[in-house]
């Protein structure tokens, strides 16, 4: 009879390739007919939606979109502020050695750097650097070898291990709908200007088959009143929401990685009792991708041979990515922001807008320490005729170091920064300072390479392997162990222990002598 091998199956999610670029993207804006020309740009950013993304050889395409939103004084001042909200859509190609049709690539885009020019006043040329992370991951079923059968006397070393089985991925939208309340004392509104939305507050539960996502959307909203002097306005809303997702295969025990995406969102404001604007409609829709995994104990054959036949094995290395650890890290940034001589002195904060932007991670010493720069735009009345409303730019650095056991260097830092909290002060009408809470997910991965045995097959054992002598004396060598001897002289190690007197938790000595019996 043969040898056979016995085999596990895992369910894996290999990753083949990691890639990191960015690409400019160019478009001219055209101010809506409805909208009065343009004079000047007081505040002009946007976010980055991925709406799909191709896979070819060697090759990935992301298609997606930038979310432009645009605040600006028009020509004729009697108009006040006035916004454009508009979307521009591009796709982008880049190379992943190793990707192929089939395969799965997750990308996450950020907008890191926006300018523009006004060519007309109707006519906005906007240049936007777009960054691009994009990881491309292959699942298969593995076969693993647990056990080997087939010959006489077969001897086996085993490693026990811990595998990640991938359950699988599901994605599901949640729509969050609600009318919420104008704050007291606020004024009725005439038109909104700039809506923004943060996920805060994420967390999950997980039961037989199903997973529950919760959170919180904060979402301030920056509005032209309806008073007499059309004041500008912001307010801050927090609504929880929660979500059942079904997921066949998860339980108690699963792990889960989730990410959330604003896909869609809609405000527009609605009558209250009395017939006032002084109601928000929100409809905000959320793209909610799930991955599970299930942490699995194996043994699996990391040697065999047997002392009536030559076993010959055919090997292959297989690479698991596996989660370190996941650390929420809150950080500050605070600075004292001047107000230079050319620019107009503050009278009143509209809104303070923040967007983190991540430069550099590094690990020393079992210390990671996050470093970037906080994108700060100051809105900002200033009772000046000429320049009745300013925005102050400003990046505040911020860099922070915390410890987590066990990173090494070469493992990967998937970092997620998101805006906590923002206040102000000001000091006087020549200098405001801002303090801002940053709330830092980051999750620390590591490769592992598994050598496993895929296939067997045996020979008859060449005579001059076999042993002559009745009694051989063999001296350890540097890194000798008792099966690496037993396995040289066709011997277990059951009867090496036994004639040598040697117990399961002793040492070998380098130069120590053993007795091997023919």
């Amino acid at each position: 009879m043969s040898v056979e091998l016995i085999k596990e199956s895992v369910r894996a999610v290999q990753v083949i390739g990691e890639e990191t670029t960015r690409t400019v993207v160019e478009n001219d804006i055209i101010v809506p007919d409805i909208k009065p020309d343009i004079s000047r740009i007081l505040l002009l950013d946007g976010d980055v939606i991925v709406k799909n993304t191709d896979i070819s050889l060697d090759r990935i395409t992301i298609h997606g979109s930038i979310q432009y939103k645009i605040l600006y004084l028009p020509e004729d001042r009697n108009f006040g502020i006035k916004c454009i909200n508009t979307s521009c859509d591009f796709s982008y190609n880049l190379d992943s050695p190793g990707a192929r049709q089939g395969m799965k690539c997750k990308p996450k885009c950020y907008l890191e750097h926006v300018e523009s020019s006004i060519l007309n006043g109707r006519k906005i040329n906007v240049k936007a650097i777009v960054s691009m992370q994009t990881k491309v991951t292959n699942e298969e079923i593995i076969d693993i070898t647990t056990g080997i059968e087939g010959l006489d006397n077969i001897q086996v070393l085993k490693n026990n291990v811990n595998l990640n089985s991938y359950i699988g991925n599901t994605q599901s939208e949640c729509v969050v709908k609600e009318i919420i309340e104008i704050p007291s004392g606020k004024p009725a509104i005439k038109e909104i200007l700039r809506n923004d939305v943060k996920i805060t507050n994420k967390e999950h539960d997980i039961s037989e088959n199903k997973v529950i996502v919760k959170g919180d959307l904060n979402i301030s909203t920056l509005y032209v009143s309806d008073d007499e002097n059309n004041s500008i306005q912001y307010m801050e809303h927090e609504i929880p929401f929660s979500h059942l997702i079904d997921f066949e295969g998860i339980n108690e025990n699963s792990a889960c990685d989730i990410d959330y995406n604003i896909a869609e969102m809609a405000f527009d404001p609605a009558e209250d009792s009395d017939g006032e604007l002084k109601m928000l409609n929100c409809d905000v829709t959320l793209n909610i991708n799930v991955s599970a995994f299930d942490k699995r104990f194996i043994q699996i054959i990391d040697d065999a041979y047997s002392t009536s036949a030559r076993i010959n094995f055919e090997r292959k290395s297989l690479q698991f990515e596996d989660i370190l650890s996941e650390n929420n890290v809150q950080l500050t940034a605070k600075e004292s922001i001047p107000i230079e001589e050319n620019e107009p002195e503050v009278a009143e904060i509209f809104n303070v807008i923040c967007k983190p932007l991540l430069a550099d991670c590094t690990i020393d010493n079992e210390k990671v320490t996050l470093e970037g720069v906080l994108s700060t735009n100051i809105l900002y009345l200033t009772g000046s005729g000429e320049q009745p409303v300013y925005c102050k730019n400003r990046d505040i650095p911020f860099k922070q170091t915390f410890e987590v056991k066990g990173i090494k260097e070469g493992m990967k830092i998937d970092a997620q920064l998101d805006v906590e909290h923002c206040s102000y002060n000001i000091i006087s009408s020549g200098e405001v300072d801002i303090r801002i809470t940053i709330n830092a997910n980051v999750k620390v991965n590591y490769l592992t390479a598994l050598p496993v045995i895929i296939k067997a097959s045996d020979s008859p054992i060449e005579e001059k392997k076999r042993q002559n002598a009745s009694i051989t004396i063999y001296f350890v060598q540097p890194n000798d162990n008792l099966w690496k001897i037993a396995k040289k002289y066709l011997k277990t190690v059951d009867e090496i222990k036994k004639l040598n007197n040697i117990e399961d938790n002793d040492p070998l000595a380098v130069g120590q002598q053993i007795l091997i019996p023919r």
